[in-house]
């Protein structure tokens, strides 16, 4: 099923990806919606972002998890888990 995100979720998101990518580290949110598929807001969890010669890494840290897990309404669904590289 194809999902269109809208600009103003884009917007929301944006900034943060790209301070995390500023900073040479990847970073991951939360798309959330309704049940027929339609993207209405992000959630970003508190997170830590690693980085070494081996790469970069992102980890939703157990406050971040337990945000993901309290922050959806009744009738909402998540529809996608996104995430940045910092070089691209």
């Amino acid at each position: 099923m194809t999902r269109t995100v809208p600009a103003s979720v884009l917007n929301e998101i944006r900034p943060f990806m790209e301070d995390r990518g500023a900073q040479g580290l990847e970073a991951t949110a939360m798309l959330a919606g309704t049940a027929d598929g339609a993207i209405t807001r992000v959630v970003i969890p508190d997170q830590i972002g690693y980085r070494s010669a081996a790469g970069v890494a992102v980890e939703v840290t157990g406050l971040g998890k337990r945000q993901l897990a309290g922050a959806l309404a009744l009738d909402e669904r998540w529809h996608a888990r996104i995430h940045s590289h910092p070089a691209e």
